[in-house]
């Protein structure tokens, strides 16, 4: 799914357990605007989720979710009539003694992100609610548990096998209608009590897609207690065959599941052996140092001499990269002009041409677009290859994803980025790749091939690839020939046992942060689990190969 729409209702607390202190939840109203949709109020979504509910003739009362805190929700109010709302007013609806509904939860995703609606076309009746930094989509409002449990397998055939009945509080409840979707559905008829003064709407402005920028500093995504995933079922089993967890494999990832991790590592003696080892030792980093021109160009933004650092380097990407911070600094000139064509014949001279590209043409550079795309060329033509770097993703995101665009229309896919992923600083993802290596069969691990799994995992941190659904089963036959090997190879002898133990909790705990992490990117549970696993497969794959 894209990042289009900033879904911000944060409620602070649980929905299904009743609050001692008075809770009320608090929208902006922004007034009743005829034939709009979410789209239409993009300069809204860093504010609160938008949404609406349908009036007659096609009209649609426009609200904003606030949160539960008055403070918050009057500051969030302020903004609003700022940014072109100066008649938006607060609403203030109380939570305390609602009653509560059931519903069939079918996925969960960060609220700053919303998924590709068509994927739930099959479903009736849509509905939203949000706790803490999840909102969760939900299926259908019956008025009990039992009610829910009877749809429930139907909705799992629909394709979420982790869906699950819970409660939520009736205020909570988003009623999601083509306004927010864009699936044309009949309208669920409410009542309001207040009608807002009708305005009409000014014309809209472009969407723009949202871009993930490559950071620096990343630190673990916190896992989310409240959303029920396979994967820490498969943890909590495992966990419970060590003696470490006593609970119910429910799917929830709560204080016995951290507590019975937290144990595992720390008294378990092969997990604590490879957790002492993981901190003094990385065998799969990759240790070959980069050329002077590859580290010029990784220091480019802290370089104070720029065009001496690049001009003693007689290479084509010395001279786009130079064409590139004289556009940066003065914008179009004859200078970048000279620059860039003059690397672009070296770099493609004499050499087979797979971009389909005219590299005998004069270009004149007027924008980012047409620069960036062209460095990209450059970096694929570049004889050795020369890694993109962090910071040019991070500092011209929305051209990249347009650059690799391109590239993957044209059926080119060998561009390799500077490892701009933090898993590998994560943890349980130390501790997995060092069992991993540890049970290898590799003497001497490939520099080259570990640089394609570093630049493929930034790929995916970087939102570059997004995983077609009919690919999906390719990682999860993967995933499956991987246990089924190691736990034959366990079967054959007792220490064999202990290290697939160990292998087996680190894998699925960094699967679990992994999915968490993908969520928070704006996945679906469904694409966040392939693309963690395909992650994995980068982190881990190329070392246990011959279990595959």
């Amino acid at each position: 799914m894209k990042q289009v729409i900033s879904l911000v209702f944060s409620l602070g607390f649980a929905i299904s357990i009743a609050s001692a202190q008075s809770t009320s939840l608090f929208k902006a109203s922004l007034g009743i605007y005829p034939e709009v949709t979410r789209n239409d109020f993009i300069p809204l979504r860093t504010m609160g989720f938008v949404h609406a509910v349908p009036l007659e003739d096609n009209n649609f009362e426009v609200l904003v979710m606030l949160g539960s805190d008055k403070n918050t929700a009057q500051s969030l109010l302020r903004r609003i009539q700022q940014t072109g709302f100066p008649a938006a007013n607060l609403k203030t609806q109380s939570l305390d003694n609602a009653p509560e509904k059931a519903t069939i939860q079918i996925t969960g995703f960060h609220y700053s992100n919303e998924p590709s609606w068509a994927v739930y076309d099959e479903i009736d009746q849509l509905i939203a609610y949000q706790e803490g930094d999840l909102l969760k989509i939900g299926a259908g409002v019956f008025e009990n548990v039992e009610a829910a449990r009877k749809n429930l397998e139907r909705i799992k055939r629909l394709g979420f096998p982790d869906a699950y009945v819970r409660k939520i509080k009736e205020p909570a409840i988003i009623y999601l209608n083509s306004f927010e979707t864009g699936i044309k559905k009949p309208l669920i008829p409410l009542n309001l009590s207040e009608q807002p003064i009708v305005f009409q709407m000014a014309t809209p402005p472009k969407e723009e897609p949202v871009y993930l920028a490559a950071r620096s500093v990343y630190a673990p995504p916190t896992i989310d207690e409240t959303l029920k995933s396979t994967s820490v079922s498969k943890l909590q089993k495992t966990l419970f065959e060590l003696g470490f967890f006593n609970g119910l494999p429910d799917g929830f990832y709560g204080e016995k599941t951290s507590e019975g991790y937290i144990k595992a590592i720390e008294e378990n003696r092969e997990l604590r052996k490879y957790v002492l080892l993981s901190r003094v030792t990385q065998p799969l980093e990759i240790t070959n140092n980069p050329d002077g021109l590859q580290m010029a160009l990784y220091k480019i933004p802290s370089s104070d001499n720029l065009e001496v650092s690049l001009a003693k380097f007689d290479h084509p990407l010395s001279k786009a990269y130079l064409a590139y911070e004289s556009f940066s600094s003065n914008g179009p000139s004859n200078e970048v002009n000279n620059w860039m064509n003059q690397a672009i014949a070296e770099a493609f001279k004499e050499k087979s041409n797979p971009l389909g590209f005219d590299y005998n043409a004069t270009y004149a550079y007027q924008s980012f677009n047409q620069l960036i795309l062209h460095l990209y060329y450059l970096h694929i033509m570049s004889a050795p290859t020369y890694k993109v770097p962090c910071w040019l993703v991070n500092n011209h995101p929305k051209e990249t994803h347009q650059a690799y665009q391109t590239l993957s229309n044209k059926g080119v896919s060998d561009v390799l980025f500077e490892d701009c992923a933090p898993f590998v600083k994560w943890d349980e993802v130390r501790l997995l790749q060092t069992i991993a290596a540890d049970l290898s069969a590799i003497d001497q691990f490939e520099a080259s091939r570990l640089n394609q799994e570093a630049s493929f995992r930034s790929q995916l941190f970087l939102n570059l690839i997004i995983i077609p659904q009919k690919d999906r089963e390719q990682y999860r036959i993967w995933d499956e020939n991987l246990w089924k090997k190691l736990e034959n190879w366990a079967s054959s002898d007792p220490t064999h046992k202990e290290a697939v133990a160990a292998l087996k909790v680190a894998y699925l705990q960094s699967q679990i942060r992994l999915e968490t992490h993908y969520i928070k990117m704006g996945m679906d549970q469904g694409n966040a689990k392939a693309l963690a696993i395909a992650t994995l497969q980068s982190l881990v794959g190329y070392p246990l190969s011959r279990f595959v």
